[in-house]
């Protein structure tokens, strides 16, 4: 109950696109990305709808992802997922700092 009244935690994980599926929203650029992250991470692999921006991450791309905390238990996972990003080795820093700054990580 206690937890409704604090802010919500966000998660940066980075990890490889194992799978991708279906558009769910064409206009919010929503896709279903199922990804395999790294060892640091709270649990080992992860599928649900992300936000994406271009380029969009294809099978085997390296990748970062931001999760929510559920803390309303809409569903019964414990991470609500929200905006996945392509790395690549010109853009790493540059893409991580980004994602610390807007989702305060």
């Amino acid at each position: 109950m206690l937890a409704r009244y604090r802010a919500p935690r966000n998660l940066l994980g980075l990890g490889r696109v194992v799978h991708v599926g279906e558009v769910v929203s064409a206009s919010l650029q929503k896709q279903t990305f199922r990804v395999a992250l790294a060892q640091d991470a709270p649990f080992a692999e992860f599928e649900g709808p992300f936000s994406c921006t271009r380029p969009t991450p294809k099978i085997g791309d390296e990748v970062a992802c931001v999760f929510h905390e559920n803390i309303l238990g809409r569903h019964p996972e414990p991470w609500e997922p929200r905006e996945i990003r392509k790395l690549t080795p010109a853009n790493r820093d540059r893409v991580l700092e980004g994602l610390r700054k807007t989702w305060r990580v």
